[in-house]
């Protein structure tokens, strides 16, 4: 036992008792930690001319897509862009970044996100 007191006297095991102690609540207070994210949202709202046999083609990636009929002659199609990220600058460039696609011809209309 005088042996093991000689390598690692009180005094010294104390310390590394706080140490490690310190080096553990650091971890765990680092890990608790949340971020806060800047959401950045636009909405792009269209309204189409529609025909009977007219070819409704809708491509979403990474999409919800909610169909409504109505008693109308036209379609009418509303995107609502979101972008998240901790940089609200950031968060605005990947708005920006994001494309609508519509394209409108006699037998078809094409939805989509690119």
């Amino acid at each position: 036992m005088q042996f093991i007191n000689v390598l690692f006297p009180m005094k010294n095991i104390k310390i590394y008792s706080w140490l490690l102690l310190l080096q553990i609540w650091f971890i765990v207070d680092l890990t608790a930690q949340q971020t806060t994210l800047h959401v950045v949202t636009q909405t792009i709202q269209k309204e189409w001319d529609w025909q009977p046999n007219k070819l409704l083609i809708i491509n979403g990636e990474n999409a919800i897509i909610t169909v409504k009929v109505w008693d109308k002659n036209s379609i009418q199609a509303t995107a609502e862009l979101i972008a998240k990220h901790p940089q609200k600058s950031i968060a605005e460039r990947d708005i920006q970044a994001q494309k609508i696609i519509t394209e409108y011809s006699s037998k078809s209309i094409v939805l989509g996100n690119q």
